[in-house]
Parts: C-alpha cells; sequence; structure tokens
C-alpha cells in the first residue's frame, strides 16, 4: 500500500505466495457460545477501574453523549445518551463500566446487565480510532475536546463523474487486487487462561485487538494479523460480517455482510482513498470507503454499510474482561511472522504518509492517535491524553 524500503518488502510479493501457499478451502465455521468446557480458573485481575478508565458527558451537534475510555488501555465507547440518565464509572467487574442514577449497570456495548433497564441498549455513536491525520482528512473536525483552536478550512472536493469521491486522491497501493490477501472464515480458538497458563501465547499483552460482540459470542482480532490481511470475513451464529483495519490509517470497522442480493465476502482492491483501504464486495465488485461507510464505485454506489460496534484495545484488558473470548490464531494458512510489523517506522514519523491527502489540518500532529466521534457529517476528536 505504497510502501518502499527494505521493511516493507514482505508486501511486495504477498501476491506470489498467496497463490503459492494459498488458504484451504472448507464450510464457513460457526461459532457457538454453547461450546463451552466450564467456567475460566485462573482471571486475569482487572484493571484498576476507578484509575484507569474516564467517563466523560458531552454535548456535540446538540446531541448528548457518554465517552469512557482510557489513554493506558487504548479503550474508547461512546452512546448517545437519549434516555436523560446521569453516568458515573461502576465499580464492578468489567465488562460493567457504567452505573446510572436508577441503578442500572452498562457494559462496554451499551446494554444493561442489571437495573431497572435491564436489556436496553444505549445507541452507539459512528465513531472511530485512528491517526489524527486521517480523521481530519475525512470529516471536518468542528470541535476538539478541550482546546479552542476552531477549524480554519476544509475542502469538500467535487466528486468524479461515477464516483462519490475525487479520484484525484484515489491511488493504486502497490501489490494489486486481492494482492494482500483477505481472511475467509479463518480458524479461531475458544481462548481459556487456564489452557494457557503455562503455555506462551502468540499475543502480548500490550497487541491492540478489535473486539466484537454478536449475540453471546465475543471474538478478538489482533492487529498484529490485521496488518498483514487488512479484511476478515467471518460469522457468528447467522450473522455474516467482515472486519476491516487499515494500517495506513488505524482506523478499523465492523460490517454486515449481507447486502442487496444476498450474503458477499469483502477483498482487498489494491486501491487507496486519501491512504484509506477502498475494499471490495466480490458479489458486485463495487468498492467501498471503510471510513466513510459507504459504497463510493459501482453498482451499488450510495449504499451505507451496516455496523456491527467494535471495542478496539488491548489484549490484556480484553482478555481481563472476557477470560474465555473466541480469539483470531495465527494459524491462517500463510507462513508469515505475524510478531514482525511490516510498515517499519510509519507509526512514529508525522511525514510518513505515503499519497496526498486532500485535507491537511496541523492542530494535531498527523500520527497521533485519537478518537473521534461523527454526526451529521461533521467530527469531535478526543485526544487520548483526556482519558
Amino acid at each position: 500500500m505504497g510502501w518502499s524500503g527494505k521493511s516493507l518488502f514482505p508486501f511486495l510479493i504477498i501476491g506470489m505466495v498467496a497463490i503459492l501457499i494459498g488458504i484451504s478451502a472448507g464450510c464457513e465455521r460457526k461459532l457457538n457460545p454453547e461450546d463451552d468446557n466450564g467456567p475460566d480458573k485462573n482471571p486475569l485481575p482487572d484493571p484498576e477501574i476507578g484509575k484507569s478508565y474516564t467517563v466523560i458527558q458531552d454535548t456535540f451537534q446538540g446531541v448528548p453523549l457518554v465517552i469512557v475510555g482510557s489513554e493506558s488501555l487504548n479503550f474508547f465507547v461512546s452512546f448517545v445518551n437519549d434516555k436523560g440518565l446521569s453516568f458515573s464509572l461502576s465499580k464492578k467487574r468489567i465488562p460493567v463500566i457504567l452505573t446510572d442514577q436508577e441503578g442500572n449497570e452498562w457494559d462496554i456495548f451499551g446494554e444493561a446487565l442489571s437495573g431497572p433497564r435491564m436489556g436496553e441498549k444505549l445507541s452507539p455513536t459512528e465513531s472511530y480510532t485512528g491517526y489524527w491525520f486521517a480523521l481530519s482528512t475525512f470529516y471536518p473536525v468542528e470541535e476538539i475536546f478541550g482546546q479552542n483552536r476552531p477549524l480554519e478550512g476544509f475542502d469538500s472536493l467535487a466528486a468524479s463523474e461515477g464516483w462519490l469521491v475525487n479520484i484525484n486522491y484515489v491511488r493504486d497501493g502497490g501489490p494489486g487486487k486481492d494482492g494482500i490477501p483477505a481472511l475467509e472464515d479463518p480458524e479461531v480458538t475458544h481462548f481459556k487462561q487456564r489452557d494457557y497458563f503455562d503455555k506462551e501465547f502468540y499475543l502480548d499483552n500490550k497487541d491492540l485487538v478489535v473486539g466484537i460482540r454478536v449475540d453471546t459470542v465475543v471474538i478478538a482480532y489482533p492487529h498484529p494479523i490485521l496488518n498483514w490481511h487488512e479484511i476478515v470475513n467471518h460469522r457468528a451464529n447467522d450473522t455474516y460480517f467482515a472486519v476491516s483495519f487499515c494500517p495506513l490509517t488505524g482506523t478499523a470497522v465492523c460490517w454486515n455482510r449481507e447486502l442487496e442480493g444476498g450474503i458477499t465476502t469483502f477483498g482487498v482492491s489494491g486501491l487507496l482513498y486519501n491512504n484509506n483501504v477502498l475494499p471490495y464486495d466480490r458479489a458486485t465488485e463495487s468498492f467501498w470507503s471503510q471510513i466513510r461507510n459507504d459504497c463510493i464505485y459501482g453498482d451499488l454506489i450510495r449504499t451505507k454499510s451496516e455496523v456491527i460496534p467494535i471495542v478496539e484495545t488491548t489484549w490484556e484488558t480484553w482478555k481481563s474482561m472476557y477470560p474465555e473470548t473466541w480469539v483470531l490464531t495465527n494459524n491462517t494458512g500463510y507462513q508469515w511472522d505475524y510478531t514482525y510489523y511490516p510498515y517499519g517506522e510509519y507509526k512514529t514519523l508525522d511525514e510518513m504518509i505515503y499519497f496526498p491527502i486532500s485535507n491537511k489540518d496541523e492542530r494535531l500532529p498527523a500520527k497521533e492517535r485519537a478518537y473521534s466521534i461523527i454526526l451529521g457529517g461533521k467530527a469531535k476528536v478526543y485526544r487520548f491524553r483526556d482519558f
């Protein structure tokens, strides 16, 4: 994806490796929460909730919000507070994070697990964790929480014919269509801390993961694998979904794969828009914008993606919340070293942005990771240090 230099060499041969190795074909694996052998006997200790987490009750575009986050744990979730509640941090075991004046206890996915509203859900916001340059390129950032630094300009470029975006900022990343191979129904393991208590697991505690919950099934998708594959097509019970992660913008999203006409899979097109991955659906070969959450070219143009909420955090935090989570294994069918980060110094060098971007907002460093809430096509950004 626009890489250069020795540290990015592995991607130049991804297409050839994909052909030579491949992933063995098979039926889609159905994850079932009943496939369980009992409770975890060696649960990890909770983080110190009162010290590690911060709750912010805020308003943006006239909409009341509640945001919970932790800089140290790379953990941020937000909901629309349309129930008129006053929230504070819960002292119960995570994943319960919030309580309110009615005595309800809410978890990280916004569901009341106890109290008079038990079973009710808060509405999640459209939000992203990612690099500042990406968040501010796609959406005009009207506010940076806690700062009086107004937006000085935002160029809404005219869309090119047949597209929803300006193709001057659509670039060929290098490896070509499917040169970065998306994973199809990959192997997962039902992680139990007791099973690995005396064994080495391939993830470090500080590795980031993208966590989802479908019904009662929870699954973690580690960044170290997503850095190499970018898209995972998966299924839990009767829900078909794709987890997408873009290493160049640091953003992740989960889409329902059930589109007009049936269930599809997503692949890596090899194209980027404003440095952000453009997945394509294999049913119509239409291009989709990950950060915009819509189809920008093809038969399904203007179709919005149905988003499944995600929680992005450290592996240590996720397995503390869900000690028996499912987790993607490194047995992907590709003989790659997933402990190796293939983009060299990209995470830390502000000037290392591979392709031109349509908007450059210098209020924050380009590679600062931040949390952005999108409402009405505009964004409000929260810096990690606010939590």
